[in-house]
């Protein structure tokens, strides 16, 4: 990781740098600074659509060299909203700023689930709510969403974080 004025250093040498939440770089190009988009858009620094946006990046201190970093220029990326419309008709998404790579979310479908077919805790606890199992023996697991982790494991009841809610950079996964 280097700050920005190492960044600096780095563009001024000819060398790509990017954010660790981003898809695309900055490289110099023709005595100025391009910004090559997650998009496949090429701009000039100079014609930033939110300059605050732009200041708020350099003040970052989190600058890496895209020479090392796996960079898919093209990437069809959306906000959570679409998010979640893809994990509603069965995708799974993921960020592309998370740092796990394989990591990624998908919906499960609520179910109904006999006593006799608990597991672990919910064996031992829930037979004994006759809240929970409606009177019935059954008990009704509400949709949710998990997570596949990193290492592959599966975190069940994943929930976003505001920086999560607010990005746009999910994608599907295929």
């Amino acid at each position: 990781m280097m700050n920005f004025g190492e960044a600096l250093e780095a563009l001024k040498a000819g060398k790509k740098v990017k954010l660790p939440h981003w898809n695309g770089y900055w490289v110099r190009e023709n005595d100025t600074v391009k910004m090559h988009c997650k998009d496949g858009k090429v701009l000039d620094i100079r014609e930033t659509e939110d300059v605050f946006y732009t200041l708020g990046n350099i003040a970052s201190a989190d600058w890496e060299l895209a020479e090392e970093c796996d960079i898919n220029l093209n990437v069809h990326t959306f906000g959570f909203g679409e998010a979640l419309r893809n994990l509603r008709s069965g995708k799974k998404v993921a960020r592309a700023g998370w740092n796990g790579k394989g990591m990624y979310i998908y919906l499960v479908h609520g179910f109904d689930c006999d006593k006799e077919n608990l597991r672990n805790e919910a064996s031992q606890i829930l037979p004994h709510d006759e809240v929970a199992m409606h009177g019935t023996g059954v008990a009704t697991f509400l949709s949710h969403i998990d997570m596949r982790t990193a290492n592959g494991d599966v975190c069940v009841g994943w929930l976003a974080s505001q920086t999560d809610m607010l990005s746009e950079d999910w994608t599907i996964v295929e």
